[in-house]
């Protein structure tokens, strides 16, 4: 069934009728019996079986979607694999694995692009004065992994770190001022400033009706202790490397 989140009992689900017809009805969301669970519905993918619901099956009204993601909202009497607040993937006949990447860039990525453009000015803005650390994955690598795990002979519900290196802020943007052929400066940036530049970013947001690549959200992340991720486990039983690994860096200029 595909279950509208909420933080109410009240629940919105959608159903199917041919040809391709689409209700969505209100029902109370009682509390989860023994051995039972229920979750906030964040995902619900649409399966071959539902399409085929939707065009040609349904008479009546179907309850659609059993390929779904969220997040454990209340336990029953005697559950113990799950608490509140777990993440969780519904069974649906096929074995699920569950991927994490860190942050990702390469063809396509705006963000790192923006930084790219500020370091061939020669100077290197570092947030929090740059000892945070970061994982990083250039995108066809993720891909890969993505191929690798999806063709790997491993059990359900492993959990697998798609990750490359770590760097701390300073080395990345010394390593862009590198590949660059630029000279690396560091700019130190205050925590504080970084959230008052964000706010700034929002409002200008809000101004033109369009969000941008720098707000609070992206504040929060990168003013994170660190967003760091060990790929050891994807390495040893997918036999997953990545390939593309960040340039020496080069010397800085400060």
């Amino acid at each position: 069934m595909s279950v509208e989140a909420t933080t109410s009992t009240t629940v919105k689900a959608a159903y199917l009728q041919k040809p391709f017809q689409i209700t969505y009805r209100q029902f109370e969301l009682r509390s989860p019996g023994p051995g039972e669970v229920s979750i906030d519905v964040l995902a619900c993918g649409i399966c071959g079986y539902d399409m085929e619901i939707a065009e040609f099956l349904a008479e009546a009204p179907q309850a659609a979607g059993h390929e779904v993601v969220g997040i454990v909202r209340e336990v029953g009497q005697g559950v113990t694999k799950f608490v509140v607040g777990d993440q969780v993937v519904l069974e649906s006949g096929l074995p699920a694995l569950i991927l994490r990447p860190p942050v990702v860039f390469g063809p396509g990525d705006r963000e790192l692009l923006a930084y790219f453009r500020i370091a061939r000015s020669g100077w290197l803005p570092v947030p929090g004065g740059g000892r945070r650390r970061y994982s990083l994955i250039y995108a066809p690598d993720l891909a890969g992994g993505l191929v690798q795990a999806a063709l790997a002979p491993c059990p359900a519900g492993e959990i697998f770190n798609l990750t490359g290196p770590d760097l701390a802020w300073a080395e990345l943007g010394l390593r862009i001022a590198a590949a660059l052929g630029r000279p690396g400066r560091l700019l130190p940036v205050p925590d504080w400033a970084v959230r008052l530049g964000a706010r700034a970013a929002d409002l200008g947001a809000r101004a033109r009706g369009r969000a941008g690549i720098f707000s609070s959200q992206k504040a929060l992340e990168m003013l994170a202790e660190s967003w760091v991720a060990s790929p050891d486990k994807a390495r040893r039983v997918l036999g997953w490397p990545p390939r593309i690994r960040p340039a020496s860096p080069a010397p800085s200029g400060n």
